[in-house]
């Protein structure tokens, strides 16, 4: 009976050190995996979250600095304007003498390509932070997400380990690996839209900084002038006619007295 009871006690001893050696195994290949991988090291991921928040407040700045632009030239095309109706009023009614009132209107222009290249670089810049801020919160989402399904693996592998000895490395080692390419290919994602967004930011700042193309549509600019000059004429004529229409009704009012007082 003893010799029976040593037997089984030594298989059973051999069996619990055998699941004990895997699972201490196996919880040193999770640790070196933690260790090894840079989606769960903390200095990685603390980089790599000021990295996105650096380059989202950099497209903030970038909008709000497009925003004030865009009201800058607003109140400078409403001032040319103003200025070249002034000059059209004031110089000669031909169009080909009004030169100061064409050099309004070209200025108008300019400012006015100007606006429309910061209303597109807005917009641009609007859709790069929209992406990028969901990119951002679905990687945090699926960070979590796999440090919790990781330690059910992690956790479950353990415990069928140690009661039933059949510790199967391939699955969790696939496991583990298909979430981890999962997670690295969604960090790749969002590293490689972070470069193509402050690629887009440089590039259209450069172009926002070229010197304006000269313009030389003389004739959609005269045809301008041309209205403004007709706007200017026509002032006057409304002008003397509400002072016509002024005299005409107080003459019919005085007449209206007149004849009350003969009644």
């Amino acid at each position: 009976m003893s010799v029976m009871s040593n037997k089984k006690y030594f298989v059973v001893s051999y069996s619990y050190q055998k699941s004990l050696s895997s699972f201490l195994r196996a919880l040193s290949k999770f640790h070196e995996y933690l260790r090894m991988s840079s989606l769960f090291s903390g200095k990685t991921k603390e980089k790599q979250t000021s990295d996105v928040e650096h380059a989202i407040n950099k497209l903030k700045q970038e909008i709000q600095v497009t925003e004030k632009r865009e009201e800058s030239l607003g109140k400078k095309i409403s001032d040319c304007v103003e200025r070249a109706r002034q000059k059209a009023k004031n110089n000669a009614k031909k169009v080909e003498f009004c030169i100061g009132a064409l050099a309004e209107l070209r200025k108008k222009k300019r400012f006015k390509s100007d606006l429309d290249a910061s209303q597109l670089k807005k917009m641009i810049l609007e859709g790069q932070l929209t992406s990028l801020e969901n990119k951002n919160t679905e990687n945090k989402v699926l960070t979590s997400k796999n440090w919790f399904v990781i330690e059910c693996i992690f956790f479950c592998s353990s415990v069928h380990n140690i009661f039933c000895d059949k510790w199967s490395n391939s699955s969790d080692e696939n496991g583990i690996a298909a979430i981890s390419g999962t997670s690295t290919e969604k960090q790749r994602d969002l590293v490689n839209e972070m470069t193509y967004v402050m690629d887009q930011v440089q590039e259209i700042n450069v172009t926002s900084d070229q010197p304006l193309v000269e313009i030389s549509e003389e004739d959609e600019l005269e045809a301008e002038l041309a209205v403004l000059m007709n706007d200017a004429s026509n002032k006057p004529s409304t002008i003397e006619a509400k002072k016509e229409d002024e005299v005409s009704t107080h003459n019919v009012s005085s007449e209206k007295t007149g004849e009350e007082k003969t009644d």
